[in-house]
């Protein structure tokens, strides 16, 4: 148990739907089955410290069970250019300015393999092809600016953010009942645009196991981009 709160004269708490082992279980699961390779001769070097967290809160009874899904994400080559001039100094590019970014989630019927050269086109396609699988636009209602103090460098005060740390920047956002629904989420991105439109930059795009978000569900979301010397 977490937190107590009074709701209509009782007694509310938030439980964890596991507990933090089957949590973390479940997440090195989740990278332990991502493939070797990317493509022939390329290694799939994914970092499990670069991660997606997503966090359903729904009500149960005079309880809100909190489930957590997992994923991973891929900074951009318009990411990288970013992170570049920051650490120089430099003025990012207009559509570039990704540290008042926002947040937002997609639905296709299958998933939308991230890539870095991927743009607003490739994560909004309503139809295959621009390297997307299946249909499913961006949901327009998801579009959400960062939470209050991300993005954050170093210990996240969140317990949620399992994935913060000296040499990470953590970004989050979080959703209320009555702001967005769908069914079927399975990607992300995070780009700075409030009407993006095909030429729209992306800081990250991200896949994630697929979960729904009702009408009664509250949403948590975590990118983390884990920063390591070679």
């Amino acid at each position: 148990m977490k937190k107590s709160y009074k709701n209509n004269n009782q007694v509310v708490r938030i439980v964890e739907a596991e507990t933090f082992n089957s949590r973390l279980d479940r997440l090195f699961s989740y990278f332990d089955k991502l493939p070797t390779f990317i493509e022939k001769g390329k290694y799939n070097n994914k970092d499990p410290r670069n991660n997606v967290q997503a966090i359903i809160t729904r009500p149960e009874g005079n309880y809100f069970v909190k489930e957590w899904y997992f994923g991973h994400n891929i900074v951009t080559i318009d990411g990288n250019t970013y992170y570049a001039k920051k650490a120089a100094g430099a003025t990012p590019a207009t559509n570039e300015n990704f540290l008042t970014g926002r947040f937002q989630l997609s639905n296709p019927t299958t998933q939308n393999p991230p890539l870095n050269t991927h743009t607003w086109d490739n994560f909004d396609s309503a139809v295959a092809g621009n390297n997307a699988a299946g249909t499913g636009a961006a949901i327009a209602t998801s579009i959400k600016t960062y939470f209050t103090g991300y993005p954050l460098q170093g210990t996240d005060a969140d317990a949620d953010n399992t994935g913060d740390g000296a040499t990470v920047t953590a970004y989050s956002a979080q959703w209320t009942t009555t702001d967005f629904n769908a069914t079927g989420i399975k990607n992300g991105a995070i780009h700075d645009n409030a009407s993006p439109v095909n030429a729209t930059k992306l800081l990250t795009h991200f896949a994630i196991t697929s979960f729904d978000k009702t009408a009664s569900d509250t949403l948590k979301m975590f990118v983390n981009h884990t920063f390591l010397g070679q």
